[in-house]
């Protein structure tokens, strides 16, 4: 069974909202445009859960392709110099992105 697009925005959305009792994703502050891992505002990994159980599984972690020039990336050593040189070399090439 695919999700159709709406179907995936709203879950998204429901998720990002929080519900009753729950607190909302929303930015306290204006420091960026959206909540990233590690900040008060980062969904706790049982909201992921139920967000992975909502889209059958569906649901994935992906590593920016720019990890490899960085120590680690979501707690995970991730920093490999000759993947950084590869990476840094195609950055501006769009079919390499």
């Amino acid at each position: 069974m695919r999700l159709s697009f709406s179907l995936l925005s709203a879950l998204i959305a429901v998720a990002a909202a929080g519900g009753p009792g729950r607190p909302s994703l929303a930015r306290r502050d204006n420091a960026t445009c959206k909540c990233l891992p590690g900040e008060g505002c980062w969904p706790e990994a049982a909201r992921w859960t139920g967000l992975r159980q909502a889209v059958q599984g569906r649901l994935y972690s992906v590593v920016p392709a720019g990890a490899v020039c960085f120590p680690s990336f979501n707690n995970v050593s991730t920093a490999d110099a000759a993947k950084c040189t590869s990476v840094k070399a195609n950055w501006t090439n769009p079919n390499w992105m």
